[in-house]
């Protein structure tokens, strides 16, 4: 997965990301940092440096690409990846982000709401706040206002199966 001297943004992109399948996150975030040499603004190497940066153990390193995010990209502009990757990041310390995650949760829903990740990771939320009842009910909402709603109905099927919920999830 080498660089080349005419490689865009899409190409650091794609490149970070089948490092990072590969379990090689050390290197996927390596990649990040090149591309974002050439291309500090993009919304894609940003999120994926968070999450990369994240899932090796370096929070700094999250908090400080999060932060370019936040200077260089407009949240109403974000895309699934920028909303899906941060709120994976943040929830990680949720009695510091608890706050954040409900403000991006809610500018998700606004600024895409035909995307279900943003139910998906409202009732992830609230699973990880304790509150078993609620997540069901946003991934059950989220089911029946969406002609197409795979992920939200597995997460469900999920949080039925953990908490022992077995007739319900026969249903």
């Amino acid at each position: 997965d080498d660089e080349d001297e005419n490689d865009d943004e899409n190409d650091y992109h794609n490149k970070s990301a089948d490092l990072a399948r590969k379990g090689k996150n050390r290197e996927a975030v390596e990649m990040c940092v090149r591309g974002l040499e050439k291309f500090p603004n993009n919304m894609d190497l940003l999120a994926d440096a968070i999450k990369y940066s994240s899932d090796i153990g370096d929070v700094g390193a999250a908090e400080s690409y999060l932060d370019k995010l936040n200077e260089r990209v407009p949240r109403n502009t974000w895309n699934w990846r920028a909303y899906t990757f941060v709120l994976d990041f943040l929830m990680k310390n949720l009695s510091k982000n608890e706050k954040t995650c409900r403000e991006i949760i809610d500018d998700y829903k606004k600024n895409l709401p035909y995307e279900e990740k943003s139910s998906v990771a409202e009732s992830e939320l609230e699973e990880k706040l304790g509150n078993h009842e609620k997540s069901k009910e946003i991934l059950a909402q989220a089911i029946k206002e969406r002609f197409n709603a795979p992920q939200s109905a597995l997460r469900l099927l999920d949080l039925q199966l953990q908490h022992g919920e077995f007739e319900e999830a026969l249903r």
